[in-house]
C-alpha cells in the first residue's frame, strides 16, 4: 500500500483488521484493510489521511 512503518502501526492500534498464525508475522489483506479505513474515516489523497 506504500506507507510507512509509523503508519503502519499508527492504524494497528486504531484497531486495523489483520491476521496471524500461530507463531507467525501478521499478515494484512488489502481489501479488509481499505474498507477499514474507509469506514474509519480515513481518505487517500497521496497518502492515507484522516
Amino acid at each position: 500500500m506504500g506507507i510507512s512503518t509509523t503508519l503502519l502501526y499508527k492504524f494497528r492500534k486504531a484497531g486495523m483488521p489483520y491476521h496471524q498464525l500461530p507463531g507467525g508475522r501478521p499478515y494484512y489483506l488489502v481489501d479488509e484493510v481499505i474498507v477499514w479505513l474507509r469506514n474509519a474515516g480515513y481518505r487517500q489523497e497521496k497518502i492515507w489521511t484522516k
